[in-house]
This record gives C-alpha cells, sequence and structure tokens, in this order.
C-alpha cells in the first residue's frame, strides 16, 4: 500500500473509531445514567425529570467524558496498527508504552474525575472555591488530549528508520563458453511449481524437471471462485504458484507466454488458448495482476530474470524469446533481460483473447491489438469489487449516523434512530451507488477530466433527485439544514469513490492520479467534514 493511501486509511479509521466510541458513550449514560450523582451536578444548569438524553448530555458535561474516552481508545487503536506493521522490537516496546500511557490515563482519570464516584477532583477544585466545580470535566478532556500529544510526539520520535530495500536481482556470473550472461549451475537453483493445485490435470517431464501441465477449459470451481473474487471475497490470496506450466503438450520448440500469479489472470491466459501447446512462465506479482503488479515493480526485470533461472527454462526451450503482455512494459527493461538471460523480451497484444492471431501471423500485432478500450461491459465488471470495498467502511458509518440520528429532536431516541437515523443511513447508501456504479457506468459522458469532478458530478445529480422527494421538509429550519447538508455529503463521498475508481483505469497515470489527489482529497474532506457538521447540528435545531 502507497504511504498517502496507508495515511489515509489510517485516518478514516481513526475517525470512525472517535466517532463510534463518543456515540456508545452517549448510549451507555442515557441507558444506565447515574442518579443524583455528584458529577452530574457540576453542570451549572439544573435537570428536570422530562430532560431527554441529549438535554442531559449536553447539560452535564458528559462529551467531555466521551471525547477523552474516544481520543484515548483512538490513540491506544493507532498504537496498535503500529504495534502489528512494525515486527522490530524497540518499535514494538513503543507501541505497547503507548498503550500504557493511554491505559493508565483512562484509569487514573476515571478516579480523578470521580466517574466511578471518586470524589478527588471535586477536593482539589474545591480548594479554589466551588465555582470552579464546572472546570472538572473539561480539565480532564485536556490532561487526555496534553497526554497522548506527548505520546504521539514521543512514539514518532523514537520510531525506527527502516533500512534500505536491497536489490533481489540475483548475482549473475558471465559464462565465457556461451558468451552470455547466463546463471551458473550453483546459482541455478530450481524452484517449480506444486502438481497438487486443482486446476493442474497432468505433468510433463523436462530436462528441468517435472512441470505441471494444465488446460485451457476452465473447472466450476475455477468459475466459482472467479465470481467471488468479482465480488472481493478471498481476492487479496487469489494466487497460483509461480514458476513454468505447460499448457497441453509443449516441445522446446514452443512459445513461452510470461504472465502474472494473479489467478484471474492465469486463467484467462490459458482459457483463451484452448487447442494450443504452450509454455507458460508465472512470475511471482504477489497476486496482483499485469498492469499494477509492472507498476507496483513485482512484474518487473528482477523477477523475471530470477524465474527464468529457477524455472530451469533454458534447458527446456531450445530458442530464446519470451512474449509478454504489452501492458507489462512499464516494469520491463527488455535490453537488461536480453544482457541478463540472453532471452529477448517480444510484446504481445493487450488482451489474451488476441494472443491466437498475434501467434499465427508470426508475432506480429495490429494497430486494434495494441489499442486500450475501457468499454462500459469492461466498466461494468469492475463495480462490484469496488462497491464491495466500498460498503466495508461504509457499513461502520452507517450504524455511526443511524444512532447519532436518535440525537435531538422531539420524539424518543429510538424513535429518532428509525425515522431521521435510517434516512441518513439511505442517502449515504445513495452517494456510494452515484459514486462507485453510476459513476464507472457513464464514466465517458460526465463532465471533466478529473475522475473526482466526474464523481462531484454524479453526486450532484443524485442529492438534486433526493431533495425532490423531500420538499416537505424544507418547511422548517432542522430540515432545511438537513437537506443541505446532504448537498455537501452526497457530492463529497461519491467525488472521492469517482477518484478511487482511476486504480481501475489504464487511462490514466500515476503522476495524474497524484496531482488530481493532492487537491482533491482535501477538498473532498472538507466538504465532508462540512456537511457532517450541518447534518448534527440539524439535530438540535427545533
Amino acid at each position: 500500500m502507497r504511504p498517502f493511501q496507508a495515511r489515509l486509511r489510517t485516518a478514516i479509521i481513526s475517525a470512525t473509531v472517535f466517532v463510534s466510541v463518543m456515540a456508545i458513550h452517549f448510549l451507555w449514560v442515557g441507558i444506565f445514567p447515574e442518579k443524583d450523582s455528584v458529577q452530574d451536578r457540576w453542570a451549572s444548569v439544573a435537570l428536570t425529570a422530562e430532560s431527554s438524553w441529549s438535554r442531559t448530555y449536553l447539560e452535564t458535561q458528559g462529551y467531555w467524558l466521551g471525547y477523552s474516552y474516544a481520543l484515548a481508545l483512538t490513540f491506544a487503536m493507532v498504537a496498535l496498527r503500529r504495534y502489528w506493521q512494525n515486527q522490530a522490537r524497540a518499535e514494538r516496546k513503543l507501541a505497547i508504552g503507548g498503550l500504557t500511557l493511554t491505559g493508565i490515563l483512562v484509569l487514573a482519570g476515571c478516579f480523578v474525575i470521580g466517574c466511578c464516584g471518586s470524589p478527588m477532583l471535586i477536593v482539589y477544585l474545591n480548594l479554589f472555591g466551588a465555582a470552579f466545580l464546572p472546570l472538572a470535566k473539561p480539565l480532564l478532556a485536556g490532561m487526555t488530549t496534553l497526554t497522548i500529544i506527548l505520546a504521539w510526539w514521543w512514539m514518532n520520535r523514537k520510531a525506527l528508520v527502516p533500512q534500505a530495500k536491497t536489490s533481489n536481482l540475483p548475482e549473475i556470473q558471465i559464462n565465457k563458453a556461451q558468451g552470455s550472461c547466463c546463471p551458473s549451475r550453483e546459482q541455478a537453483q530450481k524452484s517449480l511449481p506444486r502438481r497438487d493445485q486443482a486446476f493442474v490435470v497432468g505433468s510433463v517431464d523436462t530436462p528441468a524437471g517435472t512441470v505441471p501441465q494444465i488446460s485451457s477449459k476452465l473447472i466450476p470451481d475455477d468459475i466459482w471462485r472467479a465470481f467471488k473474487v468479482r465480488w472481493g471475497i478471498g481476492r487479496r490470496n487469489y494466487k497460483v504458484d509461480p514458476g513454468l506450466y505447460a499448457l497441453g503438450n509443449p516441445d522446446d520448440r514452443s512459445s513461452v507466454l510470461v504472465t502474472a500469479n494473479y489467478k484471474l489472470t492465469f486463467d484467462r491466459l490459458r482459457e483463451a488458448l484452448p487447442g494450443r501447446n504452450s509454455w507458460i512462465l508465472v512470475l511471482d506479482t504477489e497476486g496482483i495482476n499485469v498492469w499494477c503488479s509492472a507498476a507496483k515493480g513485482t512484474f518487473g526485470t528482477e523477477e523475471l530474470v530470477r524465474r527464468i533461472t529457477s524455472s530451469g527454462l533454458p534447458q527446456v526451450v531450445s530458442h530464446r524469446e519470451l512474449i509478454l503482455p504489452q501492458l507489462a512494459a512499464p516494469g520491463v527493461a527488455a535490453h537488461q533481460v536480453k544482457r541478463l538471460s540472453g532471452f529477448k523480451v517480444i510484446y504481445g497484444p493487450i488482451r489474451s483473447r488476441d494472443l491466437p492471431a498475434f501467434l499465427d501471423s508470426g508475432l506480429e500485432a495490429t494497430p486494434e491489438m495494441r489499442r486500450k478500450t475501457f468499454t462500459i461491459w469492461e466498466r461494468a465488471v469492475l463495480i462490484p469489487v469496488e462497491l464491495v470495498g466500498a460498503l466495508k467502511p461504509g457499513l461502520i458509518v452507517m450504524a455511526v449516523l443511524f444512532l447519532l440520528g436518535g440525537l435531538g429532536g422531539w420524539g424518543e431516541f429510538w424513535a429518532n434512530a428509525l425515522n431521521y437515523g435510517l434516512l441518513a443511513v439511505f442517502c449515504l447508501l445513495a452517494a456510494f451507488f452515484a459514486g462507485a456504479v453510476l459513476t464507472p457506468l457513464l464514466l465517458p459522458w460526465l463532465p471533466g477530466r478529473a475522475f473526482s469532478s466526474k464523481g462531484l458530478s454524479m453526486g450532484l445529480i443524485t442529492v438534486g433527485v433526493l431533495t425532490c422527494f423531500r420538499i416537505e421538509q424544507l418547511t422548517t429550519w432542522a430540515g432545511r439544514l438537513d437537506v443541505l447538508a446532504w448537498f455537501f455529503l452526497v457530492p463529497a463521498v461519491a467525488a472521492f469513490l469517482g477518484m478511487n475508481f482511476t486504480g481501475a483505469s489504464t487511462f490514466t497515470s500515476l503522476s495524474g492520479v497524484k496531482k488530481e489527489m493532492k487537491w482533491a482529497v482535501p477538498m473532498e474532506i472538507t466538504v465532508a467534514a462540512v456537511g457532517l457538521c450541518l447534518w448534527v447540528g440539524s439535530r438540535f435545531i427545533t
């Protein structure tokens, strides 16, 4: 994961944890109120028996305690993520230290503030007079903020500097007898794929060892698993063993096709070659497709040279030609592959279905084979995984909005939640549908070049349609503020999901995406924050 994406994901998770803890604290105080407790009398406004949950929570300054707990637990979550992501011993100690610090803060703070019946802070503040008692809860919030800021500074100050990544390129010795840079026999450590993989139908004996034999016909398990992967189920581990495979019954003169070990890519390649006899050299791209792995570097020169050596390919074929997918070109230096292995790189067509015609024409590609399309069907098949990816964190946000919908208003908490909370969930679902479904489908016809602009325009259209069904709510100030809030929230969410779709298109460059994200992400966060504040504010306007 790229550094910016990792930071953005951490920020989203942190905000979700913070809001969730605040909501849980509010619910806890409402369900289990402390009758006639000392801290409930710290607020300056006297409560009545008819006070609602939200009014009681505000008048007793319960939000300061909720803020303190939410901030402490959010920091604990960030420290845990740091602990999981960094396996160095010193970093683990720092993470545990941060957790210990926040744990002590929460426990000691609970005792000092008196939320467990302790009168300690009241005693301290009484030294300055009874007028200082309302400062108890804000004081704890300030102590929590200051201590966690210091803990965050200390943890980052002591973070270990990662060691420079060393090259994995195998050391190549020049074989003077052959006149090429081929590896020595000691360096050629064979690594062949397992033959117990479900799609393997047999084996072929070669001078380099026994190679798994595969068929161009997919079995029902291949089709079922591919369907699940399209919906984001098991996608991270959907890969095959890297190495050399025999499609049909190839010989030493058969073509060698190179691909990624993402099984969906592997299946599309073999499925496109019915009745053909070829060698398929699978690179270890960590289960990522050709185009993305080429940009990441896993489908690159180093891995290709290493896999030629470990698979024993020079002993299997008599020619020295490799056919690579055209989208692998950004990651492979053909002249380096030739120099290090002796194999010539030939770039095949973009689509695997054009391979039979490419092979039959003597490895000559037509202009149509070199042209990358992005039709409505090609965009539609990508929608399920994008939609599921958006809904995973979205379900948590929907649950929080449902609970926050119970705040304020004239009715009881659950009545408000079922009314306003469910409406918020529906509006958020509409934003997801606009950004993850409608934007990809209507991509060429939406205004703007940036994908975030296209998502923004689709979000504005969607919220306009939603407003047409809520005209009656515009008669009150609370309703107007609620409608206005979704004019900020829906386009912001749709713009973010539209921008996220750039990773599914070859029409965007890495530099262009980075340039877009520099202005789009801050805009989306700011607009969403304004919309959220307006929506929460609408719950307390009568």
